[in-house]
């Protein structure tokens, strides 16, 4: 019988390359000194993280080592950052604005709530215990460092950064990505992408509907906000305002 063997020695067993050689900044630059990446780039990208979910899947030696298990956590974050955010604005429309950020927030605050609200909902219950399901019986692993070109090639993949691995359903691998695309101002068609992945990891129509959920979800301008009203960094009202104002661009349109 094989000995156990850690998740490291697993992949490289199945045909994974690891190393710790780093691509450096793999983002393409135009003479503006702006980030481009084009549709062609994300498609590799999607290949190569399919190859790696194919590959990782399946690991369950817990007895040498123990991989993180983030299962359900991303979609339970968005409904905890909803929450909070709609408290403190339902406060600030009894108190009143006292800045200008503020008046920012309540001119547009409560249409983006209602965004993140249909967002929430259109990921009903089945349908997200359905996909939550699936992941645990297949003991699917995402690579958890979505940024471009931590995974390149196919045949072989060859992974960089294995440190954040972890059990959870391998949409959120996508979902981090683009997420990371939106935050350096990229402009796609996220739901063609969508439907690329999951053509690629031929997933189901739950898979489409809990991606285009989560991609709806204006996450930048939530995230953001609740750090305004946390006051997570020491910025004038002006510049949480200008940032926040970047963040409603960045969230891009609703897919749903």
């Amino acid at each position: 019988m094989d000995r156990l063997i850690n998740f490291k020695e697993y992949i490289i067993r199945r045909g994974v390359l690891v190393t710790e050689f780093h691509m450096g900044n793999m983002n393409k630059m135009t003479n503006n000194n702006e980030i481009t990446i084009t549709y062609n780039d994300v498609q590799k990208f999607i290949l190569s993280m399919n190859e790696f979910h194919r590959k990782a899947m399946g690991f369950d030696n817990y007895m040498i080592e123990k991989l993180p298990n983030r299962n359900g956590i991303l979609f339970e974050q968005y409904k905890i950052l909803y929450r909070k955010v709609n408290r403190h604005i339902e406060k600030l429309k009894v108190n009143g604005a006292e800045d200008c950020c503020q008046d920012m927030i309540l001119k547009d605050g409560s249409e983006i709530l209602k965004r993140a609200k249909k967002a929430l909902d259109y990921n009903g219950f089945d349908n997200y215990i359905s996909v939550l399901r699936r992941s645990m019986e297949r003991v699917e692993i995402c690579v958890g460092n979505c940024k471009l070109g931590n995974i390149i090639g196919n045949y072989p993949v060859m992974v960089m950064d294995i440190s954040q691995c972890g059990y959870d359903v391998v949409e959120n691998d996508l979902i981090k990505f683009i997420v990371r695309l939106k935050r350096k101002n990229i402009i796609l068609d996220w739901k063609s992408i969508a439907e690329e992945f999951i053509e690629c990891e031929e997933l189901d129509e739950n898979s489409r509907i809990y991606i285009q959920s989560c991609l709806s979800y204006p996450y930048e301008f939530m995230r953001n906000c609740l750090r305004y009203f946390q006051g997570k960094k020491d910025w004038s009202p002006e510049r949480y305002r200008e940032k926040l104002q970047r963040t409603i661009i960045q969230d891009g349109d609703s897919i749903i």
